[in-house]
């Protein structure tokens, strides 16, 4: 059974209607469709902001990544995410949304996890040139990716990103997802699609007892066991 950061938030039916979805072999017809939408979104970013001739090289690792609001390379990248995303805002009153992308492409790996907790907790920190057992072309480059979000020295390069030769289509993808959470912010593809739809989601918590706690999601209600 996949963990839960939120429970007892607002955002811990969210949580647990995801993970139901991942955990699955295939998407529903509704996920697939929000998916869809975040992708062509995102393509809509990448046109305007002048990396319109990336998109096709992000669409097979995007389409192999899981859905959760936005895109994530695993269920792990996903849970890490949340977690010290959750934490990061306990020790904040600015929502930056640069920091969140450093955050999110740092949750990417767990060989990130040291610099990541480090980055959360103390706002002066500064991230170290290597980080110890971080081989691997992938590593290197959302590493460096994450001190080019933060500011910092590093060899990665705003260029670069065109090179496929330098960096690697999973991680382009992986970028290029926190270049469009540093424009919007995490809920910024949910503002965006506001304009044009409805939200159709209500999270309403009513806690009936120690044991579960009973939800609306489109009218029904749904009564999740901790």
């Amino acid at each position: 059974m996949p963990n839960k950061f939120f429970n007892g938030t607002e955002l811990y039916i969210y949580e647990c209607m995801m993970q139901e979805g991942t955990m699955g072999k295939q998407y529903s017809k509704s996920e697939r469709k929000l998916k869809g939408q975040y992708i062509e979104q995102l393509k809509q970013f990448m046109r305007e902001y002048g990396y319109g001739e990336l998109c096709k090289r992000i669409i097979k690792p995007l389409n192999a990544m899981i859905f959760d609001g936005f895109i994530f390379i695993s269920q792990d990248h996903r849970n890490r995410f949340w977690q010290m995303y959750n934490k990061w805002l306990k020790h904040t009153y600015k929502r930056e949304n640069g920091k969140i992308a450093v955050i999110y492409i740092l949750s990417a790996k767990s060989v990130f996890r040291t610099v990541l907790t480090n980055y959360v907790s103390n706002p002066l920190f500064s991230m170290p040139i290597m980080i110890k057992d971080c081989a691997g072309e992938e590593n290197y480059t959302l590493y460096q990716a994450a001190k080019l979000f933060a500011g910092m020295e590093t060899g990665l390069k705003e260029e670069d990103l065109s090179e496929d030769e330098i960096i690697d289509d999973k991680s382009l993808a992986v970028i290029l997802s926190a270049k469009f959470i540093q424009k919007y912010g995490i809920y910024g593809y949910a503002k965006k699609k506001a304009k044009h739809h409805q939200s159709e989601y209500i999270n309403k918590s009513a806690r009936h007892n120690r044991n579960s706690s009973t939800y609306v999601h489109n009218g029904k209600s749904i009564r999740i066991r901790k």
